[in-house]
């Protein structure tokens, strides 16, 4: 009742801003299936936060709160704002696909849907994710001098429209734009008739044609890609459709959160090449990146390139990325690490067409298989072992990843412990224990491991919903936990003495002139 009292408070405020005829409505209001569809038809913008009024009543008006001060950031913006009861609009939330509340979402142009998606709400985030989405998605460009101006590094989308044109083509453009924005600027080129006809001697576009624009001498080949449609034809799915496949290829630059996002969409299945050079040394960066740009175009629709600073990259993002320093160049593809000592253009369209068909070699691949795998109760596995021990239909295999003690000083000190639990179950041939270094085994078919050493049950009848060890560093934690976790019956030996701390530890320990102690701590 409370919640229902807060909704009506805010629907309250929404009728006082509506009883001024002068101004728009900027907070929220209230709305079933009826004003939604309406609003999605008459405005820009429609921003929805979709609420049950008798679930999650704090983070409700948490949510509801911080977009009625949101509105006032983008009031000059014909965007309105509305709340959705999912309890007594259930049809709403089903056909929407709202599966969680509070949700926030803008619907834009008539076509794009944008959802927040940080994990917390916080009023700057979500102002800002406001302002981003209700933005106009195209920029209009009233002379041919003005559009030159824009051509720099990256291709762009236009629209070459006569000032004052009315074709539903436009439209069209427009509610493409919701959905392109992210991954190519989009223009919108409304142009005099003196200025249309040196757009069009410059590009090749004529009035209502759509394009890519690539920037002179940037890329190879023909400068415009122009739509493949009749303006009867347009519509905004085949202009989403045919940009993203014809958006050109480019070097994306990985400190720069919007090229990653381009890279995620368009070229998530792609070879990617990634070269790792210190920015500090401008000149050397500078000729790496004129170098990349000049041969990117050869491998269009093969591969994707990146570059990346290494002076921003931490010692350990570089070590679990196969390199060693920041002092280099150096270029990884799916995993594997290759160096290209003194690229040039040639040597480089060669090198890339070497990695694409096997021919070249990796400096990193992974660690061969040890002659005696078996080191202190636990089999070290390596990339080519890997399926073989740990996905063993037949036993539960407990699995220890970790990496190089100089990255992560822990992993030595709970290893010990794993060997001790290890040791319990050494008379259970159904239960292995196994350790991997992922520092040194780069290709490795492991799940993504975000938190070192962690420790991971691949159970016998399932070996894809891994059991994650959250407990403590002692012996009768982890114990308990392998019990639980594991499918067979086991009866632990507990007459082997726990560790005591590690080797690092127990020499800290000596050097301090104190006695070691037992582990302890969470592995997270």
């Amino acid at each position: 009742m409370r919640l229902l009292l807060c909704f009506a408070g805010l629907v309250a405020l929404a009728a006082l801003a509506l009883c001024d005829s002068d101004k728009k409505a900027t907070v929220v209001q209230e709305a079933d299936s009826a004003a939604l569809a309406s609003a999605l038809e008459e405005h820009d913008s429609v921003v929805v936060v979709f609420v049950h009024t008798r679930k999650h009543e704090q983070a409700n008006l948490v949510a509801m709160n911080q977009l009625e001060k949101a509105a006032e950031a983008v009031a000059e913006r014909d965007v309105v704002f509305l709340a959705v009861d999912c309890n007594e609009n259930t049809e709403v939330c089903k056909e929407y696909e709202v599966n969680e509340q509070p949700s926030i979402r803008v619907y834009s142009g008539g076509a794009g849907v944008y959802k927040y998606t940080q994990a917390v709400l916080l009023q700057d985030y979500v102002t800002n994710f406001i302002k981003k989405y209700t933005a106009p998605k195209y920029e209009v460009v009233k002379s041919f001098a003005s559009f030159k101006a824009l051509l720099r590094s990256k291709p762009v989308l236009v629209m070459v429209v006569p000032e004052g044109s009315t074709d539903k083509s436009i439209k069209s453009f427009e509610h493409a734009t919701s959905q392109l924005f992210e991954l190519i600027p989009c223009y919108m080129a409304s142009l005099l008739p003196a200025d249309l006809m040196l757009f069009t001697e410059y590009t090749g576009l004529e009035a209502l044609q759509i394009g890519i624009v690539r920037p002179p001498g940037n890329f190879p080949g023909s400068e415009v890609l122009v739509l493949p449609y009749e303006e009867e034809q347009v519509s905004r799915k085949r202009i989403v459709r045919w940009a993203k496949k014809t958006i050109p290829a480019q070097l994306y630059d990985l400190n720069n959160e919007s090229d990653q996002f381009v890279l995620n969409q368009l070229h998530a299945n792609k070879p990617l090449f990634e070269t790792i050079v210190p920015y500090s040394k401008k000149e050397e960066a500078d000729r790496l990146k004129n170098l990349l740009r000049a041969v990117v175009g050869d491998f269009e629709g093969r591969a994707a390139f990146s570059i990346a600073d290494s002076d921003k990259m931490s010692e350990m993002i570089l070590f679990r990325n196969g390199v060693s320093s920041g002092k280099g160049t150096y270029i990884r593809q799916d995993g594997k690490l290759y160096v290209l000592e003194n690229p040039t253009k040639m040597e480089i369209r060669k090198f890339v067409n070497n990695v694409l068909s096997g021919a070249a070699k990796p400096v990193n691949p992974s660690e061969r298989p040890p002659e005696n795998p078996l080191e202190n109760g636990v089999v070290k596995v390596v990339a080519s072992t890997y399926r073989k021990i740990v996905l063993d239909g037949e036993k539960d295999v407990v699995v220890f990843f970790y990496l190089d003690h100089a990255l992560c000083k822990p992993c030595a000190d709970v290893l010990e412990l794993f060997e001790h639990t290890a040791a319990m179950y050494a008379h259970h041939p159904e239960i292995v224990f196994a350790k991997v270094d992922l520092s040194r085994n780069y290709d490795m078919p492991a799940p993504r491991i975000s938190n070192f050493p962690s420790i991971r049950m691949m159970q016998s009848d399932d070996k894809f919903s891994h059991n994650v060890y959250e407990g403590g560093r002692n012996a009768k934690d982890l114990g308990v936990w392998v019990l639980d976790a594991a499918t067979f019956e086991f009866k632990p030996n507990y007459d082997i003495a726990p560790p005591t701390a590690g080797a690092a530890e127990a020499d800290d320990a000596a050097a301090a002139g104190g006695e070691p102690q037992e582990l302890s701590g969470d592995i997270v």
